[in-house]
């Protein structure tokens, strides 16, 4: 048994499969996904867990070089998008429409469903390198 970080078996092992550039996504419990993309699917009900209780220990275990989210959550959801930005820190970011956002979910290697209820609670985790 780990003593720290991500006691998820699945999320630990899908965090050392991803590759420089490809990516993850973290997200709600709505967020459709396309058949044959992976899936980590944590919700167990409505806002638990929360989409910033399982960002928070990916974000410090995952290296990542970028993030993307929906545009609308700007408007949608501006407090959730301020904490998210907090705990990702100074590395780029990149907003795009929700409909482009839900169609590279398909490209992503996989996705980890929380139970997050609040609007536009996603976010795409671009992998970088410690080197």
């Amino acid at each position: 048994m780990r003593k720290t970080g991500i006691q998820n078996p699945e999320i630990q092992k899908l965090l050392t499969q991803v590759g420089h550039t490809q990516y993850i996504v973290v997200a709600d419990v709505g967020l459709p996904v396309q058949e044959g993309v992976k899936v980590i699917d944590l919700s167990v009900g409505n806002g638990f867990p929360d989409f910033m209780d399982v960002l928070k220990p990916v974000a410090e275990e995952f290296a990542y070089e970028k993030y993307l989210y929906a545009r609308e959550m700007e408007e949608a959801n501006p407090a959730l998008l301020q904490e998210m930005r907090a705990l990702l820190g100074d590395v780029p970011f990149e907003s795009v429409s929700h409909e482009d956002f839900k169609k590279m979910i398909a490209g992503a290697r996989g996705v980890i469903r929380t139970g997050a209820t609040r609007s536009y609670a996603n976010v795409i985790l671009v992998g970088g390198v410690t080197f």
